[in-house]
């Protein structure tokens, strides 16, 4: 994996985690006002973002 491949992918990487984070910290918010649909509904964006970061470490370990 060249220089510039591996910046992307750490970007990539970096970006989605901070997305996650974001994502249970509102999902956090949602149960502590006792908003059930909302926490269900973050629940699925925290799982498909779990899946991309999944995802591209599974390209990088191909890759390697």
């Amino acid at each position: 994996m060249d220089r510039l491949d591996e910046n992307l992918v750490r970007d990539t990487i970096c970006g989605l985690e901070l997305q996650l984070i974001d994502a249970v910290e509102r999902q956090e918010r949602a149960e502590v006002q006792d908003d059930g649909d909302e926490a269900a509904r973050i629940q699925g964006e925290i799982d498909r973002l779990q899946g991309q970061l999944a995802a591209v470490a599974d390209a990088v370990a191909v890759a390697d």
